[in-house]
């Protein structure tokens, strides 16, 4: 059984080097796809003990038929409500224990920081900042990739051996992936609920986890509200929470991979709705951190800003915070009056701090405390590196490249690289009558192109476009105007370069051209992407755009070598909030950075 002491999600033990805030694997790692889950599991990390003895096959379930396992008790067998430990001792001043049993995703993967930003962790500080930080226990107990028949397993010997306050249970996903039987499922989670309320006086919330859209995804989100119900437990809809904000337009679990930060600060927000009257809590406040975009240099100020509202018919005094995560380390907290249904702003005013070459990103906290309730926002600063886009009658032929990818540029493979001869490239961008022309010289002294089957897992360069417009850049989710193209190059098998797209290109794109040819040490590329594919929702030219480039090296068969990306990071492929930019008209300051808050 993995525990979890607020959250922390382990060591990343892949095989690859990693640069700050990068997750646990990037496209193109193999291993992370062809690999059976298990395996993967235990490579990574992530198996616990609760792993060791697992048996192959799921058990019959000694239960009822489900449909009639979930029907509403007769009134004369409902058990009558039972004295709220969890609302007595918050009354009381005294701490309190929640856990958290789940899966990956309550587990915390998917996020690159989870004692800050997984879903627990995130509910777990609005919870310590308004009752006070000694009040608030969490102990995370969740094991990626288990079912519930087999968590049901260990509901007394570790979840109630912690003699919790409050159990959150998420289960359901890993289910209908491994298809196990609905009625094992059904009859499991009740399970669960009924031993915990024999053997502990915890309260019980259950989570509808995020789902595909399979009609077993159906089935068992309806039998966990009608669980819910059943048993008078409250019920945290993730899955409906996720789809009515903005979203991935390729699905609440683009590529595979797992809900993010984002993702994890919707479920959070849904977690305090559900939990709230068990605490004793109304939700009278609403906080938004304001999305924002400069253009900003080191030193000069910038100010962020929360807005609180009162969504109660009399006036109330908002206790108001507002932090950002270190190095950069500022904050503020004041009380400020709020007018029945309106709005008040708060605003924090620091220097940009010192950046890296890279992009770099700060977590922003707001949170808004009044006497019978909080609410809380976590959204993300990002400093994006900025160049110019000239025309290529203003740069000439002989300019100095724009970019220049060597080994401060290595985002995995650091101990496999053997020198700018291995990988290294000089980028050029220019803007031309007709398209935006991408120039690349990749050095390479060794290629291969079709090793591996995944293209990103041998010798090719990934190109990023965001052409969204500026208020919508910077998202830390992809929008069909968020485009990643690969190419693959020359070899002497394969004279031609190939233009692979990770997904369908938009109608704008339409037209985009590559050209390239075999060079001594390496390869040359072209890349030409139509003007249309710039313009805004006016027709106009836009002036910046998301901009990102990654060498992919592979010298021999089995895995890639070495991955070299100028902005952003492994993960470019899930979350285009930290790609560079670039600036097509006026002029950028030396050392200029975009900031979007978002």
């Amino acid at each position: 059984m993995r525990s979890q002491s607020n959250g922390s999600a382990g060591p990343d033990r892949s095989r690859e080097d990693s640069v700050p805030g990068a997750p646990a694997r990037g496209l193109g790692d193999r291993r992370s796809r062809l690999l059976p889950l298990a395996a993967v599991l235990c490579v990574a990390g992530l198996c616990g003990s609760l792993r060791a003895e697992e048996p192959a096959a799921e058990p019959t379930a000694p239960a009822p038929a489900a449909a009639a396992a979930m029907e509403e008790e007769p009134a004369a067998l409902q058990r009558p409500q039972r004295p709220s430990r969890l609302l007595t001792r918050i009354r009381d001043g005294k701490p309190v224990t929640l856990v958290g049993y789940g899966d990956s995703i309550t587990y915390g993967q998917g996020v690159s920081d989870a004692p800050a930003e997984s879903y627990l962790n995130v509910w777990a500080r609005g919870l310590r900042q308004f009752f006070g930080p000694d009040r608030i226990r969490l102990v995370n107990l969740s094991d990626p990739g288990v079912v519930s028949w087999y968590a049901l397993k260990f509901i007394e010997s570790h979840v109630a051996a912690e003699d919790p306050d409050l159990v959150i249970l998420q289960f359901g996903g890993n289910d209908s992936r491994e298809k196990v039987q609905f009625d094992t499922f059904c009859w499991s989670v009740e399970q669960m609920v009924v031993r915990l309320r024999a053997t502990t006086a915890a309260e019980v919330v259950l989570v509808v986890p995020p789902m595909l859209d399979k009609s077993s995804d159906l089935q068992i989100i309806d039998a966990l509200w009608r669980l819910g119900k059943k048993q008078r437990v409250p019920v945290a809809d993730f899955d409906r929470a996720l789809r009515d904000q903005e979203r991935d337009h390729r699905g609440l679990f683009p590529m595979g991979g797992h809900p993010n930060a984002y993702s994890h600060k919707v479920m959070a927000r849904e977690l305090q709705r559900a939990c709230a009257p068990l605490f004793g809590l109304q939700t009278p406040l609403s906080v938004d951190l304001r999305n924002q975009t400069w253009v900003a240099l080191v030193g000069q100020p910038v100010t962020l800003s929360a807005e609180v509202g009162n969504d109660t018919e009399t006036q109330t005094t908002a206790k108001m915070s507002l932090e950002l995560s270190q190095p950069w380390g500022k904050s503020l907290a004041k009380e400020l009056p709020v007018a029945p249904g309106k709005l008040a702003r708060v605003e924090l005013t620091a220097p940009v701090p010192e950046l890296t070459d890279r992009a770099t990103q700060f977590r922003l906290w707001a949170y808004a405390g009044a006497q019978d309730g909080f609410a809380f926002d976590q959204k993300w600063a990002i400093f994006a590196p900025l160049i110019a886009c000239r025309t290529a009658a203003d740069k000439g032929e002989a300019a100095a490249p724009d970019l220049r990818l060597g080994k401060a540029a290595i985002a995995s493979g650091l101990e496999e690289w053997q020198g700018p001869e291995d990988l290294s490239a000089d980028v050029r961008l220019s803007l031309t009558e007709t398209s935006l022309r991408v120039s690349i010289r990749v050095f390479d002294d060794l290629l291969v192109r079709d090793y591996q089957q995944e293209v990103p897992d041998n010798d090719c360069v990934e190109v990023y476009f965001d052409t969204r417009p500026e208020a919508d850049q910077g998202k830390l989710l992809y929008s069909p105007d968020t485009v990643l193209v690969f190419l693959k190059p020359p070899t002497p098998a394969q004279p031609d370069p190939a233009l692979v797209p990770l997904s369908g290109l938009p109608p704008k794109f339409d037209g985009i051209a590559l050209t390239g040819q075999r060079e001594r040490d390496g390869y040359s590329l072209q890349l030409d992407v139509p003007r249309s594919a710039f313009l805004g929702p006016d027709a106009k030219l836009l002036p910046r755009f998301g901009f990102d480039v990654a060498l992919d090296d592979c010298d021999e068969p089995g895995w890639r070598q070495t991955q070299m990306i100028w902005a952003g990071y492994r993960d470019n492929y899930l979350d285009p909030s930290r790609f560079g930019v670039v600036q097509l008209t006026g002029e950028v300051p030396p050392g200029a950075r975009r900031l979007t808050v978002r």
